[in-house]
């Protein structure tokens, strides 16, 4: 509702993105990791307990995720998962943050990497 409001407005609200190292370190502590890219991206290789839900396809699956939930959106290089966050904060999903770089920098900063 706020995030409408802001747009109402046309102001842009802006939350810090997270690190690959700052996302990793909330496995475990009840976030999720929605990887929003195509079903053959994350068959390449994605985040170990990764959801995948490409982004073409969240407006109509917002409902497999808890609205409380932290919710870390990734993609490849950190697009498409920005855009992500915002068509989930429209959807009330208050607690949702993109990571920076995506799985690029995933990758390149050494972390696993599920295939």
């Amino acid at each position: 509702m706020f995030q409408k409001l802001l747009a109402w407005l046309g102001v842009t609200a802006t939350t810090k993105d997270l690190s690959p190292f700052e996302a990793l370190g909330r496995q475990g502590t009840g976030s999720v990791i929605l990887d929003v890219r195509e079903q053959h991206e994350w068959a390449s290789g994605h985040v170990k307990g990764a959801i995948n839900i490409p982004l073409g396809r969240l407006g109509t699956q917002v409902g497999r995720l808890a609205r409380d939930a932290a919710i870390i959106a990734i993609c490849t290089s950190g697009g498409r998962s920005s855009r992500a966050v915002s068509i989930l904060r429209d959807a009330g999903f208050e607690h949702a943050v993109n990571m920076r770089g995506g799985m690029t920098s995933w990758e390149r900063a050494g972390l696993p990497v599920s295939r």
